[in-house]
């Protein structure tokens, strides 16, 4: 049986290939294998000798790969804000749509 840092050496030249399918961008993709790796080294009491490390890094760096996109897209402005925390009331630009929209919903509600 071998150990996780030894079966991680020859298993790298497939995460990269992975990982750009995950991020479709080079420098993404290195740095998500970089992460995976070290997370793996650091999480190494949960991988079970004998099972395959192909499969778990796999499964490790998709995980990973959520998490940032998570992360980014809520940096980004993209992800749910309370309305709390929301220091700017959202209004629409055109009142005259807003008020046709809500004549409309009262005749739908009519019927």
């Amino acid at each position: 049986m071998t150990s996780l840092s030894d079966g991680l050496v020859p298993l790298l030249p497939r995460l990269r290939p992975f990982a750009w399918s995950l991020t479709r961008n080079w420098p993404d993709a290195d740095d998500l294998v970089q992460t995976s790796c070290t997370r793996a080294l650091s999480k190494a009491d949960q991988w079970q000798g004998g099972t395959r490390l192909d499969a778990w890094m796999y499964r490790l760096m998709r995980n990973i790969w959520i998490d940032e996109t998570r992360k980014r897209s809520i940096r980004i402005g993209q992800g749910q804000k309370d309305a709390a925390e929301s220091g700017k009331l959202q209004t629409s630009s055109d009142s005259e749509k807003t008020a046709d929209a809500g004549q409309v919903l009262q005749q739908v509600a009519l019927l």
